[in-house]
C-alpha cells in the first residue's frame, strides 16, 4: 500500500494524539470533534497536506425513548465530505489519519470503513469498538454514490477543509 497505488493506509487516533503525530511521507487527518469543541491544535509537520474537520456527538444508534433532538447526529452529508476527502487525496498520500476524543468509536469506524469499503483492504481498528452507525452510514452512503455515479462528486464543504501545501 502507498503513494500512488490510490490505496493509502489508515490509521486512527485519539485526539491527544493526532495533535502530536507526524510522519514521514505525505498524510491527510481527517479530525472529528464533539459540536462545540475546541478545534485540535496539530503540531507543525511538512508532510501533513490537508486537514478535513468535522464535528457530531458520539452517538452509536440511540434507543427510542432517548431524546436526541439536541445531538448532532453523523450524517449522509458528513459521509459524503469523508469520501470525497478520501477520494480527493488518494492518490497523493501514504496515510490517512482519522481522529477522535478518545480514538475508539467514531475514528475507528471511520477508518475501518474506509478501508474496508473505499479502499478495498479489510484493515480491522487497532483498538476500540468502531461506533456501528458511523461504520454503516458511511459504507451504504458510499455504495449509493457508486451505484449513482457519483462517487467522484465534489459533495465536500469546502469550509470543513484545510489545505496545508
Amino acid at each position: 500500500m502507498g503513494m500512488g497505488d490510490g490505496k493509502p493506509a489508515v490509521y486512527h487516533l485519539s485526539r491527544d494524539d493526532a495533535e502530536h503525530f507526524v510522519f514521514d511521507e505525505p498524510f491527510v487527518v481527517v479530525s472529528v470533534t464533539d459540536p462545540g469543541a475546541t478545534p485540535l491544535t496539530f503540531v507543525p509537520c511538512e508532510k501533513r497536506r490537508a486537514i478535513l474537520r468535522l464535528a457530531f456527538h458520539d452517538l452509536d444508534f440511540a434507543p427510542e425513548d432517548v431524546d436526541v433532538s439536541s445531538w448532532v447526529l453523523y450524517t449522509k452529508e458528513h459521509a459524503k465530505t469523508i469520501i470525497n476527502f478520501v477520494l480527493d487525496w488518494r492518490y497523493a498520500v501514504r496515510l490517512i489519519v482519522f481522529s477522535c476524543e478518545a480514538g475508539l468509536s467514531r475514528s475507528a469506524a471511520l477508518a475501518a470503513a474506509v478501508a474496508y469499503g473505499l479502499l478495498a483492504d479489510a484493515l480491522p481498528p487497532r483498538k476500540g469498538v468502531p461506533n456501528r452507525s458511523v461504520f454503516l452510514e458511511t459504507l451504504v452512503t458510499w455504495a449509493a454514490l457508486q451505484e449513482g455515479g457519483m462517487a467522484h462528486g465534489r459533495w465536500h464543504d469546502p469550509r470543513m477543509l484545510e489545505d496545508h501545501q
